[in-house]
């Protein structure tokens, strides 16, 4: 009873001077329910606590109150949400100058890891100039040291999906959240990309990337976020702290709320230059009153930082985009023929090396193909050369549609000439593709009254295959192939030829 004479003592003085008594009163009425395992009135309290004496502007009252919530919810078993506090605490108690306690605090949380600073740091200074200013009551509840801490972790990302996962974790761990999202704006389309939940087991908080539109989040069975309430502050542009959001009005029919029912949730928008560029989800599902004034002003002061890094971070991946893409175009342009799209002749001399250096090791087999479009001089000259060049793009097009084993590959080889290279000597299989070859082009029945052969296009195929042993050299088999083509033109065209006999080359 005498505590609670005590406590009811302060709250006389309290209505008399509030400044200088409700913050007491107040943690002094949070110890008691405390004591008496009233825990939903315990955190209310402590929260009350806090957001008075931020008024009060008693920064050694704020280090106890910091100080005894982060001993209460130690006690519960939340130490991701203590050590948020004890840090504080001891950011408060040496920016009071008291050293001692600040010793004593260390060793009795010996595994939390402190921001230790040296000197003061005046109440209302400036912090540097990646943070905006703002007014000195908010500096003097935030520890600005962890802050600059995050900015810059934050500040050294370049990639979006990596700033992400810091962004995630800085944000929950600095708010005491147990689970959150990040909602990023593209093109005015909310996309769900990272959400990030206090691992059970490790203590650790775990993200996952979804990339996934917020129009399709709710209709799942276990909807991932609350769309409405993530809606609401998309329209508003203002952070909302609020608690039990299931019961509140504009929210009660959302789906996720009802399942999950958070005790508390902090919603913010990320902007820079008047445009949003995401929005931050936080909740906590055990308590009230779990997210403050100081922590909306703490991830609203870290958001300023991400807007940035977001921004650059976008800029540099769109960046890599272009050149990749710009490099992809280069390297395109030095394999593909201009005319026909299909590979030119340099890449058809790099691939025979490579295929050759392959069947030399493993000894094995190549086969090529030379094919040449019959009288096209003629067709060229008496049709111009815009229907030549069409004649020549239809045909490689036509080539290109026949061979569809993976390792065959088809070139121009040069003019009206084509070489299609084959990583097999089965000569069912290779007469089988040479037949395509010609019944493809017949079927285009491109006219042709110039032609000695045809009424329409035709053409001639030569054909080498060559066992490939050490020192042997790729001239030989195109020479093959090249003198197997003639002997098909010489026995009147459109046809195939076999060079005269299965080579093995050394």
């Amino acid at each position: 009873m005498k505590a609670q004479e005590i406590c009811d003592q302060f709250q006389t003085w309290s209505l008399h001077s509030s400044e200088n008594y409700s913050h007491k009163y107040l943690l002094i009425a949070a110890e008691i329910a405390r004591v008496k395992k009233q825990d939903t009135l315990a955190t209310q309290l402590y929260a009350k606590a806090l957001d008075a004496v931020e008024i009060a502007n008693f920064s050694h009252c704020e280090a106890l109150i910091n100080e005894r919530y982060a001993k209460y919810w130690a006690d519960v078993g939340q130490k991701r949400i203590a050590a948020n506090f004890i840090k504080d605490a001891h950011y408060l108690y040496a920016h009071w100058g008291a050293s001692a306690k600040c010793t004593q605090l260390e060793e009795q949380w010996p595994q939390q890891r402190f921001n230790i600073i040296s000197g003061t740091v005046p109440f209302g200074g400036s912090l540097q100039s990646s943070i905006p200013n703002i007014v000195t009551d908010q500096t003097q509840s935030i520890d600005l040291h962890s802050l600059l801490k995050a900015n810059q972790l934050l500040s050294e990302e370049i990639y979006v999906n990596s700033l992400l996962e810091k962004m995630m974790i800085v944000l929950m761990e600095n708010a005491g959240a147990q689970h959150g999202a990040i909602i990023i704006n593209e093109e005015e389309q909310l996309i769900v990309e990272i959400v990030g939940s206090i691992n059970d087991f490790s203590a650790c908080i775990d993200s996952q990337l979804h990339n996934i539109n917020l129009d399709n989040v709710d209709a799942a069975e276990q909807p991932l976020l609350p769309d409405t309430l993530i809606r609401y502050t998309q329209q508003t542009m203002k952070t909302l702290l609020i608690d039990n959001p299931s019961e509140d009005p504009r929210f009660i029919n959302n789906s996720y709320l009802r399942i999950n029912n958070p005790k508390s949730v902090l919603c913010l928008p990320i902007t820079a230059q008047g445009r949003l560029i995401a929005i931050v989800y936080l909740e906590n599902n055990l308590t009230e009153h779990a997210f403050t004034k100081k922590h909306k002003d703490t991830v609203e002061l870290i958001s300023a930082q991400a807007a940035v890094s977001l921004i650059n971070a976008r800029h540099y991946e769109t960046l890599e985009k272009k050149v990749a893409q710009r490099t992809e175009e280069l390297h395109l342009l030095a394999i593909k023929d201009g005319l026909t799209g299909i590979f030119n002749r340099r890449e058809f001399d790099t691939t025979l090396d490579k295929e050759w250096s392959r069947a030399s090791r493993e000894l094995g087999s190549l086969t090529l193909m030379m094919i040449d479009i019959d009288h096209f001089k003629d067709y060229n000259d008496n049709y111009g050369h815009p229907e030549g060049d069409s004649c020549i793009k239809l045909i490689a097009q036509a080539l290109s549609s026949v061979v569809a084993r993976k390792n065959d590959f088809v070139a121009r080889y040069g003019g009206e000439e084509f070489a299609i290279l084959m990583t097999t000597s089965n000569k069912s299989s290779i007469e089988l593709l040479a037949q395509h070859c010609l019944n493809r082009i017949r079927d285009l029945a491109i006219p042709h009254q110039f032609s000695d052969t045809a009424e329409h296009v035709t053409i001639s195929i030569g054909i080498a295959t060559v066992n490939v042993l050490p020192k042997a050299h790729p001239a030989t088999l195109i020479k093959q192939a090249d003198s197997a083509l003639y002997q098909s033109k010489e026995k009147g065209r459109d046809q195939y030829t076999f060079s005269s006999k299965l080579s093995t080359l050394v």
